[in-house]
């Protein structure tokens, strides 16, 4: 992590704080105007009209349409201090995550699976996770492609190009990227929100013969409406107009539990869908130019209106609708314009006609949500760099390369190559050296590099591959299980995807720790030659020297690096960097004799 956006970020917080401080006097001053307002007009109705009704009442219609106007500017006035509260709060957020604090974003623990190819070897889900440091998306669907892209690395070359070019496009758009978010944090998202609608989208028709209740939708409104007048003028009784009433609101009645069944669905999806109305129109107004985006935006403009143009006629049938919410208004509306379904005849075209469309409007901000989230990732640590792609000879090189969860100023960056020639290094060190958090160095930067993202390198060049890693491994009580044997059920699986021909990245960390120190040397060397044999590419950790000669024997296929550790006036130094060969020191009688565990 990097400190060199927190001026950026204070610079934004101050000035949308200048602007909530305004907009926060001006929300008093009209809920000032509006209560006088109100005051006026009871006055105007109930002191002055009996004194002067014509004045009385020109004035109380007045004040009524002032209140009116009022009660609309108060609602916009209203929206605009939260939406400045809510980005004020985000660049808070993101000042606190330069800073190495990035609890408040969501740590997608739901991802967390032990039986992934390696997300759970590196933390890539769960607290103080890589994802929870990306983590920017405001939508489910978002959420889920972005964990999909980190977890099912990596894409094609071209592909990965693409979404390289599109994250360097937003990486310095920070207002379009803040106004997404914000819009999305404007509506509380709920796990279920988009399988809702899509349960809405795939229900049966609500009226079979459309056409036919169309027709009757026009005529019996006009009918209800003469007969009313009819009334009114006195050509027709109280008793015939009851009749009609009661007449259709039996009609209404006859499907209420269908029509209650599709308007709850459509009720819980409305907040979504005015959040993606407001999405649609922010991305349709934004001039791109990657590939990718232009692809996304193009979903959008398939239609003869953009997808914010139908989404919004769609909220305003659902705003129609809900006036029935009101139990006098419901009444009134149904019995004279059969109004549930006027709306549900309205929704089902709608429904109809944008069922297909639905799914790639989906998929455009899902794709925009998690670019998003990776171009944040490059702008708040501009020393991070797009790896170069090759999909030739395999080749993994890398200079200036750390863990981006460290802070900058106490990272520790190394090189690393390995390639067609020497495909496989075997890497020796003390105890707390470095070589785990090397190997999870490894692993985090490839995974970054498969999704499109920038890298905590000064240069990497790398040809993708699926990537396995045996580096943590539980038992299972559940399963009767032991440590060992869960092991094993880990490099059998890596095994096996070898012999389908897969060429694979492997990172190992100290494997078979659960059997006697000459069975594991046995074991170790016999996996890593079969892997290698299958041409297999990656690294080992190891404390087992012997391994390490293997560097010796087949130059050809493994390289032989360190971690050193030097003890200078009874004290242990690490440098954390790699060096070429293998270890000369360990350390942990040392460490032992330190804390009182054996004698000298």
């Amino acid at each position: 992590m990097n400190k060199h956006r927190i001026p950026e970020y204070t610079k934004r917080i101050n000035k949308f704080s200048v602007l909530l401080s305004i907009t926060k006097k001006k929300h008093a001053t009209i809920s000032v105007l509006r209560l006088s307002t109100f005051i006026a007009f009871l006055l105007s109705w109930f002191w002055l009209f009996v004194k002067h009704q014509t004045i009385g009442a020109l004035l109380g219609t007045t004040l009524v349409i002032v209140f009116l106007w009022l009660l609309k500017k108060h609602k916009k006035v209203d929206d605009k201090k939260f939406y400045l509260e809510k980005i004020i709060e985000l660049n808070n957020y993101e000042k606190d995550c330069c800073n190495g604090d990035y609890s408040s974003f969501k740590s997608g623990d739901k991802f967390i699976d032990i039986n992934h190819p390696y997300s759970y070897d590196i933390d890539l889900f769960g607290k103080g996770s890589l994802f929870q440091y990306l983590n920017r998306t405001i939508t489910i669907p978002g959420e889920q492609l972005l964990a999909h892209r980190l977890s099912e690395t990596p894409m094609e070359v071209e592909q990965i190009k693409d979404y390289q070019q599109a994250v360097n496009e937003l990486t310095n758009e920070i207002d379009f990227r803040q106004e997404f978010e914000t819009i999305g944090k404007l509506f509380k998202s709920v796990e279920s929100e988009t399988e809702t609608i899509k349960k809405w989208l795939n229900l049966k028709p609500f009226f079979k013969r459309s056409l036919l209740v169309r027709m009757i939708l026009y005529v019996v409104p006009l009918f209800n409406l003469i007969i009313l007048l009819s009334v009114i003028t006195g050509v027709l009784g109280l008793g015939q107009l009851a009749l009609v009433i009661v007449l259709n609101l039996t009609i209404i009645a006859s499907r209420l539990k269908e029509f209650n069944v599709y308007y709850n669905l459509l009720s819980r999806s409305h907040q979504n869908l005015k959040k993606m109305g407001r999405l649609f129109a922010l991305i349709e107004q934004h001039d791109v130019k990657s590939k990718k985006l232009q692809k996304l935006k193009e979903t959008l403009f398939k239609n003869k209106r953009s997808a914010n143009a139908q989404i919004q006629r769609l909220t305003k049938f659902l705003d129609a609708l809900d006036n029935r919410n009101n139990i006098l208004i419901g009444v009134i509306l149904n019995s004279l314009f059969l109004w549930d379904w006027q709306y549900v005849i309205r929704i089902g075209k709608w429904q109809k006609n944008h069922q297909i469309d639905f799914e790639q409007w989906l998929y455009c901000i899902a794709n925009y949500d998690a670019i998003i989230s990776l171009a944040n990732l490059n702008y708040n640590n501009p020393d991070f760099n797009f790896p170069k792609l090759s999909n030739q000879k395999f080749e993994f090189s890398a200079t200036g390369m750390g863990h981006p969860l460290l802070d900058s100023e106490i990272r520790i960056c190394n090189e690393f190559t390995i390639n067609s020639d020497q495909r496989f290094a075997i890497i020796t060190g003390a105890n707390m050296a470095g070589k785990s958090t090397f190997l999870r160095t490894i692993a985090v930067n490839l995974i970054l590099a498969g999704a499109g993202a920038s890298v905590c390198a000064s240069n990497m060049s790398y040809t993708p591959l699926p990537m396995f890693s045996s580096m943590r491994t539980e038992d299972s009580l559940m399963k009767n299980e032991s440590y060992f044997f869960a092991e094993l059920k880990r490099l059998q699986r890596i095994t096996k995807e070898l012999e389908k021909g897969k060429k694979l990245f492997i990172i190992l960390d100290e494997i078979l720790r659960g059997t006697n120190s000459e069975d594991k040397r046995k074991g170790s060397i016999g996996f890593v030659k079969k892997i290698t044999d299958k041409m297999a590419h990656g690294l080992v950790a190891t404390h087992d020297l012997e391994l390490a000669r293997l560097a010796e024997q087949q130059p050809d296929v493994f390289k032989a690096l360190c971690f050193e550790v030097s003890i200078e006036s009874n004290k242990l130094n690490f440098d954390y960097k790699l060096q070429p060969g293998v270890t000369q020191n360990m350390n942990a009688s040392f460490l032992m004799k330190q804390m009182g565990i054996i004698d000298e």
